[in-house]
């Protein structure tokens, strides 16, 4: 899990080829959010999911990119983007 409560931008891999970008005003619990609803298997992006079902969660990792004021959440988003 993150050790930051801090907003940033971070990134989801799961397997070889699944990679997925956001922003959270916490990490910490972004984190945790996106690992349980994939764990349920009820996560928004469908790709995702079936990435985390075929690989499971040993292949799930959330790494902070960016850590940034709240303003500048979207600024960043979109200049990664």
């Amino acid at each position: 899990m993150s050790t930051t409560t801090s907003p940033g931008l971070y990134q989801i891999k799961v397997g070889p080829r699944t990679t997925y970008y956001g922003q959270s005003q916490d990490l910490r619990s972004r984190e945790y959010q996106h690992l349980w609803f994939l764990c349920k298997g009820t996560h928004k992006n469908p790709h995702l999911q079936a990435s985390f079902n075929k690989h499971g969660e040993a292949a799930f990792s959330f790494t902070t990119l960016l850590l940034c004021e709240i303003e500048e959440l979207d600024r960043y988003e979109q200049a990664l983007l």
